[in-house]
């Protein structure tokens, strides 16, 4: 595992507390409380992580993946006052996948262009 990955991963560890509080996060980011939506998006890095894992060896890079991912993350945070539903992560889960698809796309493209 390379030096990155370890830390990104030891950071991860950290924001998982924060799920203690992830109902307040999510009203207070429907409220559009700035602070609220970043750690709701820091208490989500091991459901991302995990949506992730479905599309390692597509031929991007794990961090690359998880960057792809975390963009898509916050924009999923940034539409939070759609969210009406019982489970978060089925909400934000269509934003990180669409998110990964980009990035998947923009790559075979780049490749194919190459």
């Amino acid at each position: 595992m390379r030096d990155i990955d370890e830390v990104f991963l030891n950071e991860v560890e950290k924001y998982k507390k924060l799920l203690i509080h992830e109902a307040l996060l999510i009203e207070l980011s429907k409220r559009g409380y700035q602070d609220a939506k970043s750690n709701l998006g820091k208490a989500k890095q091991v459901f991302l992580i995990d949506v992730c894992l479905n599309y390692l060896g597509l031929g991007i890079d794990f961090m690359d993946l998880i960057n792809e991912a975390g963009a898509g993350l916050y924009e999923g945070i940034e539409h939070i006052t759609d969210y009406q539903g019982d489970d978060i992560n089925e909400f934000l889960k269509p934003y990180i996948e669409k998110a990964i698809q980009r990035a998947i796309d923009n790559d075979a493209h780049s490749v194919n262009n190459q």
